[in-house]
């Protein structure tokens, strides 16, 4: 949702053309819509590691690189654009840090890049949350655990300096939320906020239904979402059931095993990928965002706020919004909290009301695509004309 309205704001300046990077792993997702307002698209698979086993380990010691772009191929990338490119561009937008290091070399163009999330903030707070465990279990436990943990620091710290070194390369890097610009620490950070298009018809109901409904939307093979929905089953739920035992949780999106598993019905149902959101949202009583550790800010969130759901969410998955807790959502990390939170949620219909009439109120203020595509369009102006 983000590339495609970025996209459409950059379509109000001049023609855009699209040379997209794609896992090989997921050819599924790599369609490029007929309607994308581009006017050449050029479809390459994202480039692999020339490492692999023993050579791979070597990154601890010789690798400048997160883990994820170490030893990454790009000769067979950078032909393919060569042959592909226009001549000229008044300005490049790199998706994403790993976009810039495979082409930055290629484009003589003012350039941003858009590193949508902190690969080092989500990094850091899996480790100082529950999210990396599984229940009962602990870091220091274990010195297997302990050496990933050092590890994953160490990646964290590449991840970082990466970042900056992104930033300061080009003319400005854009991030989700005001926390991430300060965490990022440089100068020419700018803030584009993520947004969703304000619905004709609002799918939000006063009163809970029966049997109540939680949902939970997302990619769930996205580590911080597989944790979330597996917390949310084993930890929240038995206590919610204790107080509400016919409530329903749905896990919408494209999943795998780790999620699939936990299909239980009628308690638990693990739907897949929706072709019809608005369907899963008419049926939801309440929005759940039990994630425990990411960065950027949850559009699952402003989905609800713009169909007047309302939302029980951690600290980290309302993080980066301007979302004030009991008064445009209620927030709990605890998961006897969080039960606490849903339960009040689903019986009291005042509750109900008062939370998403501030909700809506925010989410047409502030995060309306429609908005964010203007600050989109006007970042990229000044950028190019700076050039």
């Amino acid at each position: 949702m983000r590339i495609a309205n970025v996209l459409g704001a950059l379509a109000e300046l001049g023609p855009v053309d699209l040379f997209a990077l794609v896992d090989p792993t997921r050819t599924e997702d790599c369609a490029v819509p007929a309607d994308a307002p581009v006017e050449r698209v050029e479809v390459a698979w994202r480039p692999r590691s020339r490492y692999s086993g023993l050579r791979r380990a070597s990154w601890l010691v010789t690798g400048a690189f997160p883990a994820e772009l170490f030893g990454w191929d790009h000769d067979t990338v950078r032909r393919r654009f060569r042959r592909w490119a226009a001549p000229h561009y008044d300005l490049v937008w790199y998706e994403r840090a790993g976009a810039h290091v495979a082409l930055r070399d290629e484009i003589a163009a003012p350039a941003i890049v858009d590193l949508d999330d902190l690969e080092d903030a989500k990094i850091l707070d899996r480790l100082s949350s529950n999210g990396h465990a599984g229940p009962g279990s602990s870091l220091v436990q274990h010195p297997a655990d302990l050496a990933r943990g050092a590890l994953a620091r160490v990646n964290a710290r590449r991840w970082r300096d990466l970042q900056r070194s992104v930033a300061r390369s080009v003319d400005k890097v854009v991030v989700c939320s005001r926390a991430d610009a300060e965490r990022l620490g440089v100068a020419n950070a700018v803030v584009v906020a993520n947004g969703y298009d304000a619905p004709g018809v609002p799918l939000g109901r006063a009163s809970a239904g029966r049997p109540p409904a939680l949902l939970f939307a997302g990619l769930l093979t996205y580590p911080p979402n597989v944790d979330a929905a597996r917390y949310l089953v084993a930890e929240v739920a038995p206590r919610l059931r204790a107080r509400l035992p016919d409530a329903v949780i749905h896990l919408v999106g494209k999943a795998d095993g780790r999620v699939r598993e936990l299909h239980d019905p009628p308690h638990v149902l693990s739907t897949g990928w929706a072709d019809d959101m608005a369907t899963e949202l008419a049926r939801a009583d309440v929005v759940v965002v039990p994630v425990r550790y990411s960065s950027g800010t949850r559009i699952k969130i402003l989905e609800a706020f713009a169909h007047r759901i309302p939302v029980v969410a951690t600290h980290a998955g309302v993080a980066g919004l301007d979302a004030v807790a009991d008064q445009h959502l209620l927030v709990a990390d605890d998961p006897s909290a969080f039960a606490d939170a849903c339960h009040a949620a689903l019986t009291d219909d005042a509750l109900r009301a008062r939370l998403v009439e501030a909700a809506h109120a925010r989410f047409l203020e502030r995060y309306q695509w429609s908005t964010v595509r203007r600050s989109v369009t006007a970042l990229a102006a000044d950028t190019a004309q700076g050039g």
